[in-house]
């Protein structure tokens, strides 16, 4: 059975709130009311997943998750990559 990257994605956000004590954002933030993948009390997170065996983190990327956390009650933005081969 093959894994796609929104499975894993799923997974990874679940994984990440748990570790951090977090909450996954409905919509993995997509919705204007709140944004990136998992909050807690300090952080803001976004959470990255790639088939490839390294995630380039974007300045742009950076940025845009800099700004929303800053306008999400001054969050510390944090960037959670996760890569891996996707199984066949």
């Amino acid at each position: 059975m093959k894994t796609n990257t929104k499975t894993l994605s799923n997974k990874q956000e679940k994984q990440v709130a748990l570790d951090l004590k977090g909450k996954t954002t409905i919509a993995s933030g997509a919705l204007d009311i709140q944004k990136a993948d998992v909050r807690t009390d300090d952080w803001l997170i976004e959470c990255k997943t790639t088939a490839k065996s390294y995630y380039p983190l974007k300045v742009s990327t950076w940025l845009k998750i800099q700004k929303e956390a800053l306008k999400d009650g001054l969050r510390t933005p944090r960037s959670e990559e996760h890569t891996s081969e996707l199984q066949s």
